[in-house]
């Protein structure tokens, strides 16, 4: 059998959705409740129990948010001073995807004042600076970003070095 030919895409054999599936039904494992918002709502065969509510009503009723979703122009600081408002004292805050979805002072505030009860992060707004008060904080879980540590990916960025550091031999040997 003839392996597929390297292309940098390769490392895109895995979406978004299955990681955001994955983390749902390990939330449900521990009796949670499932609410998502998306730019529309997807079949009921992704998430079977899971219910679609408006941006709006996932801030305002969720006990957890973790946050899965690109960093665009549209997604910057998601999470406000005006969205920590709105949230439940006491929630949890999870990021995985990217810091700059989350304005981290008014984070910060919003955890000092004991609106956010606890929050995990591996991504952090200004990177690779971490806020010092993160750092300090008992209520705040931080760890390394390793959403691409997959076989698939090293693999992948193995044959990157690999290629595009022989294309780069050959161009300095000219």
């Amino acid at each position: 059998m003839e392996s597929a030919p390297y292309t940098p895409l390769r490392q895109l054999k895995f979406p978004l959705l299955t990681k955001i599936q994955e983390v749902a039904k390990r939330a449900e494992a521990f009796g949670m409740k499932i609410q998502y918002h998306n730019r529309h709502p997807l079949p009921s065969s992704v998430f079977p129990s899971a219910k679609y509510v408006s941006f709006s009503d996932l801030i305002a009723t969720s006990d957890v948010i973790s946050l899965n979703l690109a960093l665009t122009h549209e997604t910057s600081h998601i999470l406000s001073a005006a969205e920590f408002a709105q949230m439940k004292h006491g929630v949890v805050i999870v990021n995985t995807a990217r810091g700059g979805l989350i304005d981290e002072e008014a984070m910060i505030a919003a955890l000092e004042e004991g609106k956010v009860w606890s929050v995990g992060l591996d991504v952090f707004e200004n990177e690779p600076r971490v806020d010092e008060r993160l750092l300090r904080s008992e209520r705040v879980v931080v760890s390394p970003h390793i959403g691409a540590a997959t076989v698939e990916t090293m693999v992948s960025l193995c044959f990157d070095v690999l290629i595009f550091g022989r294309v780069g031999m050959r161009e300095k040997r000219g």
